[in-house]
């Protein structure tokens, strides 16, 4: 989920209670991508149902 937010002040988008909780993820290295297809493959490619 990404929340976009605007504020005059950036220290408003920071201030105590305006959000539970703010982390940070950074994308994933080329090793990191691989696994994650490695995943997606042994699994088969599943797809939802519509």
């Amino acid at each position: 989920m990404f929340v976009v937010a605007t504020a005059n002040d950036a220290s408003e988008l920071l201030r105590r209670g305006r959000f539970d909780e703010l982390f940070f993820v950074d994308l994933a290295t080329r090793e990191e991508r691989r696994e994650i297809i490695d995943i997606y493959i042994r699994r088969g490619l599943k797809q939802p149902a519509p």
